[in-house]
């Protein structure tokens, strides 16, 4: 060596190494570690909160390059507007059907019900009735209605 610097390898790892404790290792908080049953409703509460965002990123998306609408058309507009009023909405009998039915059956009915209309969309023309009822139904059984039983 010329300058007098070590080169990169064992001794660089081995100064670099010591002088970084090493990385405490993961447990879960104890709320959750007591009651297993709160990571499967984490889990299904994240999945639906990414199926509201997935229809908000991926239905104008769909629309401008499927159907050849204009990015700033009206029709995007009023889509996304049925579906988030009607997740609005969906909140309200969600919160009435936890205290009967409990959490986790709210959370798994609304979004295996959400499936139907999700789908249904894709098959529809954009613009007509059945396709924003389809959009309005998919906003009321999405993310909204699962969110206020979580």
């Amino acid at each position: 060596m010329a300058w007098g610097c070590s080169p990169p390898g064992e001794a660089s790892a081995a100064r670099l190494g010591a002088a970084w404790p090493p990385a405490p290792a993961y447990t879960l908080p104890p709320a959750v570690a007591a009651r297993p049953h709160r990571r499967v409703l984490t889990l299904a509460s994240t999945l639906a909160n990414a199926a509201f965002v997935t229809f908000t990123s991926s239905v104008p998306l769909w629309l401008v390059h499927e159907h050849g609408l204009a990015t700033d058309d009206r029709l995007i507009g009023w889509t996304l507007a049925a579906f988030s009023l009607a997740a609005g909405l969906g909140s309200l009998p969600g919160g009435v059907l936890v205290p009967r039915l409990g959490r986790g059956t709210v959370l798994v009915g609304s979004l295996v019900a959400a499936a139907v209309p999700l789908l249904s969309i894709v098959m529809l023309e954009p613009g007509g009735m059945p396709y924003f009822i389809a959009a309005a139904l998919a906003g009321a059984f999405s993310t909204r209605a699962a969110r206020s039983t979580s």
